[in-house]
């Protein structure tokens, strides 16, 4: 599933419970985003052909930490590619394969798989080194114009499935600021 430069990375896959909208599945998301520190952004996804842009699609891009650091030369640094990272990105899956559980749109959508990689945070998240899980919710035929209203509708039912879960657009929640401005 997971792969580094020269050695693998395997992590089993929870089984989410069976009832999508149960109170105890909708605990345990919100308990890894919250673990996590997830936030996210969403990026218009562009398709070019016969010299004009359009847009296809987005991306939903959920960040998280793992929170897993070492002692190196006298500094805590975070580690790619670790099992930790593996587990983080694993649980990120979780929470975009609920979020993208969308029955009301024919849009469809991708996750893409783990790049075992740290992602640099923007300033404003304090440049943490974070997980990131990506997804592309396109419509089946992306090229004609009327998909653009489909993906709209798509991107709003996100939306709301990201706040039930707590986690906001591009920025830290209000314990994890707390906790590194101490």
């Amino acid at each position: 599933m997971l792969t580094g430069s020269n050695r693998a990375v395997v992590v089993p896959r929870r089984r989410l419970a069976d009832s999508k909208q149960s109170a105890d599945l909708l605990d345990q998301l919100r308990m890894i985003a919250h673990q996590h520190e997830v936030c996210y952004e969403i990026w218009p996804d562009w398709s070019a052909g016969e010299g004009v842009s359009r847009q296809k699609g987005f991306e939903l891009l959920l960040c998280g930490v793992s929170g897993h650091l070492i002692r190196e030369r006298g500094g805590l640094h975070s580690v790619p590619c670790c099992q930790h990272c593996a587990q983080t990105y694993s649980e990120l899956h979780e929470l975009a394969e609920w979020i993208l559980h969308l029955k009301k749109t024919p849009s469809r959508h991708q996750i893409h798989s783990f790049d075992c990689a740290l992602h640099m945070a923007p300033p404003h998240r304090h440049h943490r080194n974070e997980i990131v899980a990506k997804a592309s919710i396109f419509h089946p035929d992306a090229h004609k114009p009327t998909g653009y209203s489909c993906e709209s509708e798509c991107l709003k039912e996100v939306r709301k499935r990201l706040s039930k879960l707590g986690i906001q657009e591009d920025v830290l929640s209000a314990r994890s600021a707390t906790r590194r401005n101490r």
